[in-house]
């Protein structure tokens, strides 16, 4: 009969990555609440500092999903590969709030959906609906964060082949 041994440094290093999920779960569903409400009042200024909790949070998450190998980092365990370059590029295109892009390519309408629009703006605007109008919406931009997060992470610690 094998005897059960409980690893207090294992179960407790697996409750704070729990607990710090959560709160930052918390931290990205609270500023997710406060833009539905200031993006009900049409105050774009203001959605900007909950946009950027929420894309910090996404972005931390992101990291805490390879924990272990934060932890190597951490311990001083840093090699440098290509992923992290892909990684920060994402980065960067989630902390632009989504408002912006109203603001700079005035994309209102999916262009994919009405044929005849595409054929009378050309291939640049159907290049710009493609890649542009997808950031328009804030869920995007926190799938982008989160995967950012893991890019950084992956990009910074290159794990050993076993």
């Amino acid at each position: 009969m094998k005897k059960w041994s409980i690893n207090y440094r294992e179960v407790g290093a697996y409750l704070l990555v729990f607990i710090t999920g959560l709160f930052l779960l918390q931290l990205i569903t609270s500023a997710n609440l406060e833009m539905t409400r200031l993006g009900q009042r049409l105050q774009g200024e203001e959605i900007v500092i909950p946009f950027l909790i929420r894309a910090l949070g996404g972005l931390m998450f992101g990291a805490l999903i390879k924990w272990r190998s934060l932890y190597r980092i951490i311990k001083g365990n840093l090699q440098l590969n290509l992923k992290l370059i892909p990684g920060v590029l994402l980065a960067l295109i989630s902390f632009i709030p989504q408002h912006y892009f109203f603001y700079i390519y005035r994309i209102n309408v999916p262009l994919l959906l009405n044929p005849s629009v595409q054929l009378s703006h050309g291939l640049n605007s159907i290049l710009r609906s493609l890649f542009i109008a997808p950031l328009q919406h804030g869920s995007i931009s926190l799938v982008l964060s989160v995967a950012a997060g893991v890019l950084i992470v992956e990009g910074l610690y290159k794990a050993e082949v076993e």
